[in-house]
């Protein structure tokens, strides 16, 4: 749970990586909300939560895999 040397293993300064899970952690609860709006009302929103989840995982093995 506790992992000391992450920034160093996701190769991050604080900041950066304050802005990035901050970002992810936005479009996941967007997704969250979307999804749970398609639950009720199928129509609305049919790929939205799947799409936005997608670009998660796309940005962050971008930022992950990069070197400095």
């Amino acid at each position: 749970m506790i992992d000391k040397d992450h920034l160093e293993e996701v190769n991050s300064t604080y900041i950066e990586h304050f802005i990035y899970a901050g970002k992810f952690t936005l479009l996941t609860l967007l997704a969250f909300f979307l999804a749970l709006i398609h639950t009720f009302i199928p129509w609305l929103f049919p790929y939205s939560a799947f799409n936005i989840q997608k670009k998660i995982v796309k940005d962050a093995e971008e930022i992950f895999t990069r070197t400095r």
